[in-house]
C-alpha cells in the first residue's frame, strides 16, 4: 500500500497549457535528445527522494527508505530473471543482449585499424 502511494505520487500527470491557452491533461512528453537531459539540472539522491516521498506520504523517512530498497533489489532480480522491469506510469528496464565484437582489422573512415575484442 505505501509503495502504491508512492508511485501515485511521483506518476501523477501534470496539467499543461498549449500554445492556445487551452488545457490538457496529458503529460508532458518527456525529451528525445540528450541534450535536453543534461540542461534540466542535478539528479536527486536517494535521501532526497526518500525524504520528498516521506513528506507527501506522511511516514518516517526510514520506512520510506526501506521501500526503496526492496524495491530496488525487486527490480534488479526481476530485470535479471526476465529481461524488463516496469513501474507502471513512471519507467520501464529492459536489458539487451549486445553480440561481442571479434578482433581484427576493419576499415574506419579509410584506414584499416586493428580493433580489440569486447
Amino acid at each position: 500500500a505505501i509503495l502504491a502511494e508512492a508511485v501515485a505520487v511521483v506518476s501523477s500527470a501534470r496539467r499543461r497549457e498549449d500554445r492556445s491557452g487551452h488545457r490538457s491533461s496529458l503529460p508532458e512528453m518527456a525529451p528525445k535528445a540528450m541534450k535536453g537531459m543534461k540542461a534540466a539540472g542535478k539528479a536527486m539522491s536517494k535521501g532526497a527522494v526518500a525524504q520528498a516521498l516521506a513528506d507527501e506520504c506522511e511516514l518516517k523517512k526510514a520506512q520510506v527508505t526501506s521501500v526503496l530498497d526492496a524495491l530496488a533489489a525487486l527490480g534488479a532480480s526481476e530485470a535479471k530473471k526476465a529481461g524488463k522491469f516496469t513501474i507502471p506510469g513512471l519507467c520501464m528496464v529492459k536489458t539487451r543482449q549486445k553480440p561481442a565484437t571479434k578482433a581484427g582489422k576493419k576499415e574506419i573512415f579509410g584506414k584499416v585499424v586493428m580493433v580489440k575484442a569486447k
